[in-house]
C-alpha cells in the first residue's frame, strides 16, 4: 500500500496568539488495501519550515505522536493535532 498525507480545511488557518487550535489532516492508503496497516506518526520542530516543536502538544505538554491503524478494505483516516498559540513571531508551518 502507498500511504499519503493532505491537510484539510482546518489546517489553513492562524494558530492564535493563546490557547490551543486544532488542525485536521487525511491520511489515505491507496494499492492493496486487503490487509491491515499501521503507520507512526510525531511532530517535530524544524528550522527550515519554521515550526517551533513546542507549537505541537498535547494537553500534558508532551510532544505529539501516535498511531494510525487501517483495517482491511479501510482507505482514509483522520489526525487531529491541537497546536498551541503564542507571540512568537513564524513564518507559516
Amino acid at each position: 500500500p502507498v500511504l499519503s498525507i493532505t491537510a484539510d480545511a482546518s489546517a489553513v488557518q492562524n494558530e492564535g496568539d493563546a490557547g490551543p487550535t486544532l488542525f485536521t489532516f487525511t491520511v489515505t492508503r491507496t494499492g492493496d488495501t486487503t490487509g491491515q496497516t499501521t503507520v507512526d506518526y510525531a511532530t517535530t520542530a524544524s528550522a527550515v519550515d519554521g515550526v517551533n516543536g513546542d507549537d505541537f502538544v498535547d494537553i500534558l505538554n508532551n510532544p505529539v505522536s501516535g498511531r494510525v491503524t487501517f483495517d482491511p478494505g479501510d482507505t482514509q483516516k483522520t489526525i487531529t493535532l491541537q497546536v498551541q498559540g503564542d507571540l512568537l513571531e513564524e513564518a507559516d508551518e
